[in-house]
């Protein structure tokens, strides 16, 4: 790993009820590591009687058909330093990823959110030619709710 910190995000996503969706994923870049530093997720729900919303951040066989995040729109750097991001990733799956392994599961009102941050030493990896090369958040909302998603990583 260079050290470089970096942060994919999406722009407001619809969790659409009850399929399971991938919202953001990230892809680590050929031989290289990636260690997740943390996510967070947030919901733009108007009912306070929604049933909560099954959060699960994943490893992932697979990339599915999402679309492509941008370098420097939802794809971005979060040190001065020069070296650019090798890392790809896409968000809003229209077909899921094949493999999927629950690094937890968490129930989350929609009208709220939940951000993790991994401790020092214990941050998931990532690595491109193993089965699990990457790393996404999946949702399974009741109804149809929007959300905003944030993965943090060094590569």
């Amino acid at each position: 790993m260079a050290g470089v910190l970096g942060v994919a995000l999406n722009a407001a996503e619809v969790a659409s009820g009850p399929a399971v969706k991938t919202i953001l994923q990230l892809r680590s870049p050929s031989l290289h590591t990636v260690k997740i530093l943390g996510w967070g997720i947030f919901f733009q729900g108007t009912s306070v009687t929604a049933d909560p919303v099954l959060v699960q951040p994943c490893l992932q066989d697979g990339a599915g058909t999402m679309s492509a995040l941008a370098a420097g729109t939802n794809l971005n750097k979060l040190d001065p330093s020069s070296v650019a991001l090798t890392c790809t990733g896409g968000h809003t799956a229209t077909v899921e990823p094949t493999t999927n392994t629950p690094l937890g599961s968490f129930y989350i009102h929609p009208q709220s959110g939940y951000e993790v941050r991994y401790p020092l030493g214990q941050e998931p990896r990532i690595f491109s030619n193993s089965t699990l090369g990457n790393f996404g958040i999946r949702v399974t909302a009741a109804t149809t709710v929007d959300c905003v998603c944030t993965i943090y990583f060094e590569e």
